[in-house]
């Protein structure tokens, strides 16, 4: 009998492992001279934050993070009590719902928000542009400022059906660009 005890448990701790995933992470951004997203030094633990994870860029601090490629989080929290911190979007993020407090200054450089939920204020900076894909969610009374002091400023809405919905608000403030 001993034998079929030792079996038995031995086939449950063999289907426990076969069904067990790796949960997701909670990141913290450590480098409060800023830097770059993708590098896996400026997080706590140190890796790249995934669709999965949770990102929060929350130390007190002056600095700018720079998402200049293809990034993801399930939830990006950024903003702290003291300082401004800066996200720049120069690439692309995925997904996320985007939580802006404190000090906190979303930027777009160029860069692509693809399904993302936004609960906060992104400024669309002078001569840049905002692509939106796969919709965007504004909430809580989140704004997209487009400022323009005499260059093109964009905010583009691609590929087939796309819904900007929620609360929030679009703003178009500046100058035409001179001719």
């Amino acid at each position: 009998m001993k034998t079929l005890r030792m079996s038995v448990t031995a086939s449950l701790v063999i289907t426990f492992h076969a069904g067990w995933h790796a949960s997701a992470a909670d990141l913290v951004w450590t480098n409060t001279t800023g830097g770059n997203w993708s590098t896996p030094a400026n997080w706590e633990p140190n890796q790249v934050p995934g669709a999965a994870d949770d990102a929060f860029i929350t130390n007190a601090g002056t600095y700018t993070v720079t998402i200049n490629a293809s990034s993801t989080a399930a939830m990006l929290l950024v903003g702290a009590d003291a300082g401004t911190q800066t996200l720049s979007l120069a690439g692309s993020l995925t997904g996320a719902t985007v939580l802006a407090r404190g000090g906190a200054q979303l930027v777009a450089a160029g860069g692509t928000l693809n399904a993302v939920t936004l609960d906060g204020h992104v400024s669309i900076a002078n001569g840049n542009s905002l692509r939106v894909v796969n919709g965007l969610t504004l909430t809580n009374g989140a704004t997209i400022t487009l400022n323009s002091a005499g260059n093109y400023t964009y905010l583009e809405v691609f590929s087939g059906t796309q819904t900007i919905g929620g609360d929030g608000q679009i703003i178009f403030g500046g100058s035409a660009p001179a001719n």
